[in-house]
């Protein structure tokens, strides 16, 4: 007996040693039922034997602040975030990386040493897919659709990789021009808007627009499009208008999935300094 009470000592110590090495994280948004943070943080962390934890957490309007605060004090290292709560956890944040200061939106948020230090991978994620497509941004004509969020929070890293020209539009056209009066006062003679579809010159289109989920039809008309323009769609699941339209054209195209894995890759990274294998992550949800 007494025997067998130590061991049972023993494990209940272990498994108080397991609980505490446990480094927790989580995802919150609203919704966030269809998350797939979870799966990909997890599947991260087993090519690293971390012992993880990673939540998928609902938020309603008016809570964040509080919640983040709730979650510091329990002990989460970091949380990403998804809309509609990327502009307050920016807001929020003690210390914010140049994308976030630029974009005034975040998706990462690291707790350490009792500060909130917000990053933004957005940007970084749909550069890191393109160039896991093989495709280089260096010297392309660029078309953005959409004025919201995910456009804007894009065109840091767009940038970065030296695109002859960022072409902006939207159907409102108040919107667009605000936003390229804000990105021209960052980066001079890169950005235009587009009020004529006109797609000979265009390599690359985004789709940053919310048509994807409320339409059934794509934002622009394609059938101006050059051969061997490549078409990129932000969301990821169900295929879009846009990928459709991109498809019938027999135009290459690509969904928001693998910007969606590599913009966590990125988070991962500012969480744990470590690399991974996002092609094996891919393919597994794929």
């Amino acid at each position: 007996m007494p025997e067998y009470n130590a061991i049972k000592e023993i494990n209940a110590l272990l498994w108080c040693n397991y609980i505490l090495m446990i480094k927790k994280y989580a995802v919150i948004g609203n919704p966030i039922s269809h998350s797939l943070s979870p799966v990909i943080h997890r599947e991260f962390a087993q090519q690293h034997n971390i012992n993880l934890g990673y939540e998928k957490i609902l938020a309603e309007e008016g809570s964040f602040k509080e919640l983040v605060k709730k979650l510091v004090i329990e002990g989460y290292s970091g949380i990403n975030v998804t809309l509609p709560f990327k502009l307050e956890a920016a807001s929020l944040s003690d210390e914010k990386s140049i994308n976030v200061e630029l974009t005034k939106s975040a998706n990462t948020l690291t707790f350490r040493d009792g500060k909130i230090i917000s990053d933004s991978t957005d940007g970084i994620g749909l550069v890191n897919d393109l160039r896991k497509n093989n495709f280089s941004l260096d010297d392309k004509n660029i078309l953005l659709l959409g004025a919201g969020g995910a456009a804007n929070g894009v065109i840091p890293e767009l940038l970065k990789c030296s695109p002859k020209k960022i072409f902006l539009w939207n159907r409102t056209l108040r919107k667009v021009e605000e936003m390229k009066a804000y990105w021209l006062s960052h980066y001079p003679e890169k950005i235009e808007v587009m009020n004529t579809i006109f797609l000979e010159n265009i390599d690359l289109i985004i789709n940053a627009t919310s048509s994807s989920m409320s339409s059934s039809s794509p934002p622009i008309n394609l059938t101006s499009a050059n051969n061997e323009l490549v078409c990129y769609d932000m969301m990821y699941g169900e295929k879009t208008p846009f990928i459709k339209a991109a498809e019938d054209l027999k135009l290459i195209n690509f969904d928001g999935l693998g910007m969606l894995i590599e913009q966590a890759a990125a988070s991962f990274k500012i969480w744990h300094s470590l690399e991974v294998d996002t092609k094996i992550v891919e393919k597994k949800l794929r």
